[in-house]
């Protein structure tokens, strides 16, 4: 008789540990995880006015000093790994961002009655890094880190729909920076909340993991492809959902 307690008892010691960590009766990853899609959302105001030898603000006088929305999105492909470590992968990302004010004078920089639009396509070749420890010890937290290559494509028209420039004859205002960017964030996985759904979406669809997450992009775009570059880079925050799977 002792020995089948003894028996039972030791049958019992791994759902008594599982069930000492807060979560960790969520099973991630149920069905082949490859793939990494966030839906992005992020503030920023471009560096134009930080060029150096630049005379004056014309980005700010034209537009103003408030940051503006954008959108935007970004796929990774996670080939390296390991769920009670994290994930290596490599990202393409793609965003756009536009900002509308009233036109200035080239002569004596007053506003005119003709609006002037910036708009900006963002693009971003990426390594990315995903650190799942925590997750896996029931706490629902993945630091992220981020860094590669940006890539900017930018034009600036009037309401007729022709390229603007800052005076008669000057060029054409449309061109291409590109340069370096890292990012940092912090991800909320939402299947611990409900890890009956999460499961149930994993068997319908192949989503692995929900999050929320939140991040901060330093981009340094200063070069362009021929002649001087717009410096349309700079800091922004970010926030979307992402799914894995």
């Amino acid at each position: 008789m002792r020995a089948r307690l003894a028996l039972l008892a030791l049958c019992a010691l791994p759902a008594a540990a599982s069930a000492a960590i807060p979560g960790s009766d969520y099973q991630p990853h149920q069905s082949s995880q490859d793939f990494a899609l966030e839906l992005r959302l992020n503030f920023f105001k471009p560096e134009i006015d930080s060029a150096p030898g630049l005379k004056g603000t014309p980005y700010e006088s034209t537009f103003g000093g408030d940051t503006h929305l954008g959108f935007g999105g970004e796929f990774d492909w996670q080939f390296l790994r390991n769920p009670h470590i994290g994930s290596i992968g490599l990202g393409v990302g793609v965003g756009r961002w536009s900002t509308t004010a009233k036109a200035l004078n080239y002569v004596d920089l007053t506003a005119t009655g003709d609006d002037t639009t910036l708009h900006l396509w963002q693009f971003a070749g990426l390594g990315v890094f995903r650190l799942e420890a925590l997750a896996s010890m029931g706490i629902p937290l993945v630091p992220f880190a981020k860094a590669g290559l940006g890539y900017t494509l930018w034009r600036s028209y009037g309401p007729d729909g022709t390229y603007t420039s800052r005076q008669p004859g000057g060029n054409r205002a449309i061109g291409g920076s590109y340069g370096f960017q890292w990012s940092a964030g912090l991800a909320l996985l939402l299947d611990t909340f409900d890890p009956s759904s999460a499961k149930n979406l994993d068997e319908a669809t192949g989503v692995n993991n929900t999050y929320l997450f939140v991040e901060y992009t330093d981009a340094a775009l200063n070069a362009a492809m021929s002649g001087s570059a717009l410096r349309v880079g700079g800091e922004s925050l970010t926030g979307g959902l992402a799914l894995e799977f």
